[in-house]
Formats: structure tokens, sequence, C-alpha cells
């Protein structure tokens, strides 16, 4: 129908953000104004326009009726002192969640990654959930970012290595004598650092086959007995940056570029104010009156405001 626009509907899986492109520009070179749903035809909008979350999920803290004390607050986490600054300049929205009760996991996946903060005690019952849950997140391609091993129960710990994929026992080593660095990608070490081999809160752990490794190091103990620490690398199912003394000596990863290698992006660079919620990013600039009536350099020393208003 000659000067009609049509408008098409297919469907794709819900996570599936390849098949539900792939379906808009099966329609677009057709000709059509393609909306994209779920199988269930219920209105859900998969695209060509795509909601993108915002939020990362961070867990922390602990249930008080394990440790016999109050959690502290989520200011106080090693992710919020350390990492909120760059995350929220990268553009991500922090939601804390307290390990508080039996049902301290969301039961929805809305959010963009998760975080296990380097505070986080379970009971072995919240272990055992969490070791059972973090496969979901390998299946709807959430990143995962490992700033402890809250595993300290044999089963839920072995589940958790399993698929993950890491190798060690995830314990801390006893009666460690020495530590150097085995290896280091400079890339990603904070400028100016003097990265250097540490005894305290080493832990017998290595990263996947295929991760990169930021940060190795190698421990012998009183018997001679060599141990191996991947303290901060990336893999496919996200990170790990373990710093036991990051409270007192501060980071020694380049927090900016390795957050963003974290959450896929090629370059650390700011991310403008949002117009949404969950929306794409869009450039958006304030102006205040602050510094108007100031002569500017330009010729005849203008007022700024002057400037302004006639440019």
């Amino acid at each position: 129908m000659k000067g009609m626009r049509v408008f098409a509907v297919d469907y794709a899986p819900t996570h599936d953000r390849s098949a539900a492109r792939e379906a808009a520009q099966r329609l677009t070179s057709i000709g059509a104004l393609p909306f994209i749903t779920t199988p269930a035809m219920n209105g859900v909008n998969l695209g060509p326009l795509e909601e993108i979350s915002r939020r990362v999920l961070v867990l922390h803290g602990w249930d008080a009726k394990h440790t016999g004390q109050p959690a502290p607050a989520a200011e106080s986490t090693a992710t919020a002192r350390f990492m909120r600054q760059t995350l929220e300049w990268l553009g991500c929205e922090l939601d804390f969640r307290s390990a508080n009760g039996t049902d301290f996991l969301p039961a929805s996946h809305d959010f963009s990654a998760v975080i296990l903060d380097a505070g986080l005690v379970l009971n072995d019952a919240q272990q055992r959930a969490l070791a059972a849950w973090l496969p979901t997140l390998r299946t709807k391609k959430i990143p995962l970012l490992l700033n402890g091993m809250p595993f300290t129960d044999e089963t839920a710990r072995q589940q958790a290595l399993l698929h993950l994929g890491l190798g060690g026992n995830a314990k801390p080593v006893s009666r460690l004598v020495k530590a150097n660095v085995a290896s280091i990608d400079s890339t990603l070490i904070k400028a100016g650092t003097r990265v250097q081999g540490r005894v305290l809160g080493f832990m017998n752990l290595t990263a996947p086959a295929d991760s990169r490794v930021v940060l190795a190091l190698r421990g012998e103990d009183a018997l001679g007995t060599e141990h191996r620490f991947d303290q901060a690398f990336l893999t496919q199912w996200g990170a790990a940056c373990i710093d036991p003394t990051l409270g007192t000596t501060g980071p020694q990863v380049d927090l900016p570029a390795f957050l963003s290698a974290w959450l896929g992006g090629e370059h650390a660079a700011p991310v403008p104010d949002t117009t949404t919620r969950d929306g794409r990013h869009v450039f958006y600039s304030h102006i205040e009156s602050t510094g108007f009536s100031t002569p500017s350099t330009l010729p005849g020393f203008p007022l700024c405001a002057e400037v302004m208003r006639d440019r």
C-alpha cells in the first residue's frame, strides 16, 4: 500500500539479545518498522530499542543472628569506600543488599552485574543458597565480581569452585613465610603503585585457565611448599579482585580500567547523566549562573552571560 508504513511484530527468547537484534534487522530489511517481544506476545519490549540496566547488586554484611552483632552500614563497606565512585563514574547505580535471613538473594535478575563484598559473611545455609544461585548469573550473562570468598562450608565452597572453574581450595594458607609477585599485567595496575607480595590474607586460589590474570602472588610455607594466589583477574563469568589489605593500603589495580573491563567496556570513560533509570545514556549539559557577570576574554571583553546569549 503506497505511502503507508508497515509495522511488524516478531518474538525472541527473553534473554537472547542476539536473537532479538537479528529479528529486528530482518524486519527492517524488508521495509517494516519492527517490534520484538517475547514468545508469549505480551507486549514486553525486546527490540529494536533495548533497555539497559544500570543497577549493580552488592551483597554485603551478615545476619546478626549468625554473628551476634549488627552488620555495618552499606556506606562503610569496601565496595562503597573504594569502588562506588568509579562505578558511578561508569554510569552504574549500586543497590546494596544486606545478607539478612534466608531470603537475602533477590528473586528477579533486573540488574546488570553482581558484587560479593569483601565483608560478606554467611552462615552455612546462606552459603549453599548462594553457591546454587551463582549459575543463574552465568545463564543470564550477568557478570560477577568477587571481592572476597564467603564460602567456609565445604559443600558450598566445592560447588562454587566447580561452577566458577577456580583452582585451589580457596582457603587461607597457614604458616606462610614469604610471598612475591608471580605475574602482573601492568596495563591494569594503578599508576605509581609499587606492587609487593603480601603474606597477609594469602589464599590458595587460581583463576580459570582462560582468564586474564592481572596480579598473581607466589608464596612458600614453613615446609617449603609453594602456593599461588591469583588475586585479581578477568574471566568469562566476570572477575575477581581480592585484596585483604585494601582497607589499609588502598587498591593496587587501576579501578576505572579494571571495572570497565569487567563490565564489558572497551574504554574507561566517564558516562554522562541519564534520562531514565534503565535507559541509554545521553549527553546532559548543565550551566550555572556563577560567572555570568565575569568579563570574557573575547574581543571587547563582553560579559560571559552576553557570550552565552549571543552564541
